[in-house]
């Protein structure tokens, strides 16, 4: 009898060892059931069952709620919220309260780590933090209390957020999935044609040698224009210089050091592949400063956090 999973008493799946895990992916992308981006791809299916195995979740119930935006994996709003609350980083219950109307409309976040007295708190506008993402026009309180929620762990219990993001931290263009490619079937191949003789030509032609171009003619490699930066890298650095929590001057002092390195201006004058560069080198930076302020460094199982 198998024994790549067993079902604990509260009905949760606990996984033993990388080899289950990379079994039960195995089974998880064979399903029907599940998301189409996740179907015949057991690596895919890998990063939900570990990040469910952090968060203490069922690993279908992530999957569920998962999606693929500009090639990364994102989990829904609602799940995360979810996840910061259930993570055992807290004491209680995180709080939020609203004020202000339209463009001015803000959250306040309020939650206390476990083992602390006083509690921390974050505020999020929503001019700040909103996307054209059709969610933040139908339900902006909603989508500002999925926001703050992510924000405040970002700064102050990192270890959850780990390399998560959620769709409507992106905009609508980037979160359509792209249209299904129907495959026409291939044309019947007619049986060859006997091939009919041509009379001899007439006057034969000469073969022409090709002119070799003098030396100081041939070319060099030609530079090709390069894509510029564009305005969801711009926003996707400035969301990460918010989570690093950069002072006025260590965000010059940053500033600086990408104009020098990259040879700009300014950091608009990036091209596509140097703003990737930098945003990976951001996000480096995030996950270490994340690791390092980690005050809980225990290991979760998926039953639950410890």
């Amino acid at each position: 009898m198998s024994n790549i999973v067993a079902v604990r008493a509260e009905k949760t799946l606990e996984i033993n060892g990388f080899d289950e895990a990379v079994r039960l992916a195995e089974i998880m992308s064979s399903a029907k059931l599940v998301p189409t981006h996740l179907q015949k791809s057991p690596a895919d299916c890998l990063l939900v069952i570990e990040q469910a195995i952090r968060w203490g979740m069922s690993p279908f119930a992530v999957a569920q709620a998962t999606s693929i935006v500009k090639g990364k994996l994102n989990f829904e709003g609602k799940l995360v919220a979810a996840a910061i609350q259930g993570s055992g980083v807290i004491h209680g219950a995180l709080n939020y309260s609203y004020k202000g109307e339209g463009e001015a409309r803000e959250i306040t976040v309020i939650g206390t780590l476990r083992g602390e007295q006083e509690a921390r708190t974050i505020t999020a506008r929503l001019v700040d933090v909103r996307t054209d993402n059709e969610h933040w026009k139908k339900s902006p309180d909603q989508m500002l209390s999925y926001m703050g929620a992510r924000i405040w762990a970002r700064r102050h219990a990192p270890a959850v957020m780990l390399g998560v993001y959620a769709p409507d931290e992106f905009d609508d263009k980037d979160v359509k999935a792209p249209k299904p490619v129907v495959l026409k079937p291939v044309a019947t191949i007619p049986a060859p044609v006997a091939p009919v003789a041509l009379p001899a030509p007439v006057v034969a032609v000469a073969t022409v040698a090709p002119v070799a171009a003098p030396a100081a003619t041939v070319p060099g490699l030609i530079a090709l224009p390069l894509t510029p930066i564009t305005a969801d890298q711009l926003k996707e650095m400035s969301h990460m210089l918010k989570q690093l929590n950069f002072s006025a001057a260590k965000k010059a002092d940053w500033a600086a050091g990408v104009k020098k390195f990259y040879g700009v201006d300014n950091v608009k004058g990036l091209s596509f592949d140097d703003a990737d560069s930098v945003i990976s080198e951001l996000s480096h930076e995030l996950d270490m400063e994340a690791v390092s302020n980690n005050p809980f460094a225990e290991g979760v199982l998926a039953g639950g956090a410890k």
